[in-house]
């Protein structure tokens, strides 16, 4: 705990430093919730084409609003609250878009990504060590889906044609390894039924 602790002490170190006109110290904010802002973000959009736009919204947006955050909170929580905003901003953009905003997803695939934004609060540390983990014990061929697809940005299209799969197979399988991981995270006490 004291090493969590002395993190957040330097992170708000960080952020009275960009606030006191020391720019190049907000450097140190981005590199340390990037991967935590890329992983909201990846939970919850349709399509992960524009997740480094997006991230770089997040990262933008919580700078020009850094005079609103409390020293001595979580930062991680502050930055996920302004991630997620983003990508509900994008999810009703994307419906919008849509000829049929009906057809966003199922409701087991919203529950997920809302379950994965919501573990992403408390302990984001944990949470990514657990979707790692989780992301190593998926099959091969699983493991270099949600790579390409989450982690690279490719498209369903672009991942089917790397690995010379259907479409229709490449969806398939990001939705099982959705569902392993969710029954990974469930297993680590992340998810609860």
């Amino acid at each position: 705990m004291q090493k969590s602790q002395s993190n957040n002490e330097l992170l708000d170190e960080d952020v009275r430093q960009v606030l006191s006109g020391d720019i190049n110290r907000y450097a140190n904010i981005v590199k340390a919730f990037e991967p935590l802002v890329r992983t909201v973000l990846c939970a919850m959009l349709p399509s992960h084409v524009c997740l480094e736009d997006l991230t770089q919204e997040t990262f933008i947006i919580a700078y020009r609003r850094l005079s609103s955050y409390k020293t001595g909170t979580k930062l991680s929580a502050w930055i996920c609250t302004i991630a997620r905003n983003v990508g509900l901003n994008e999810r009703k953009k994307y419906a919008r878009e849509k000829e049929d905003p009906t057809d966003f997803g199922s409701e087991a695939e919203i529950w997920q990504e809302d379950m994965i934004v919501k573990a992403m609060n408390p302990a984001p540390a944990h949470i990514l060590d657990a979707l790692e983990d989780g992301i190593r014990q998926l099959g091969f061929q699983a493991q270099l889906i949600v790579n390409s697809f989450y982690f690279h940005g490719l498209t369903v299209r672009q991942v089917a044609a790397d690995l010379k799969m259907s479409e229709g197979a490449v969806k398939v399988a990001l939705f099982r390894a959705r569902q392993d991981l969710a029954s990974h995270f469930r297993t680590k006490g992340i998810f609860k039924d």
